[in-house]
Parts: structure tokens; C-alpha cells; sequence
């Protein structure tokens, strides 16, 4: 009998152990979703002029491909 409860504790045990490594995974990749999404937000046209906005302005001085111009 005893030795039927120290099975039991051991699978226990093991089920416990793959239902943490599973919530563990997923809570993973769940952040790493998470930080995708932050940095793809950090880096749209809130925080930068668009491209096109810049490329048919250039700064005085400098041409499209940032050469400077000749005076």
C-alpha cells in the first residue's frame, strides 16, 4: 500500500511539474508578443517622420542622398 501511495505522490509530482513548464512557455511567449507589439508601436510615424515626408525635403545643403550640395 505504501508503495502504491509513493507512485501516486511521484506522478503527482510529474503532472505538476509539465503543468508548470507549460504555463511557463506560454507565459514566454505571451511577453514576448507583448514586447513585439511595444517596439513595433515605438517605431511608427508618431515617433519618426515618414519616409516620404523627408525624401522630397531634404535638409539645405544636402541633396535626397545626403551629399552636400555644392554652393
Amino acid at each position: 500500500m505504501r508503495q502504491l501511495i509513493d507512485a501516486c505522490g511521484r506522478i503527482h509530482d510529474a503532472f505538476n511539474n509539465v503543468i508548470f513548464v507549460v504555463l511557463k512557455l506560454a507565459l514566454n511567449v505571451a511577453l514576448k508578443r507583448c514586447v513585439r507589439l511595444v517596439d513595433s508601436a515605438s517605431i511608427g510615424p508618431c515617433f519618426r517622420p515618414p519616409i516620404a515626408a523627408t525624401a522630397h525635403h531634404p535638409p539645405r545643403g544636402l541633396t535626397r542622398h545626403g551629399a552636400v550640395t555644392e554652393s
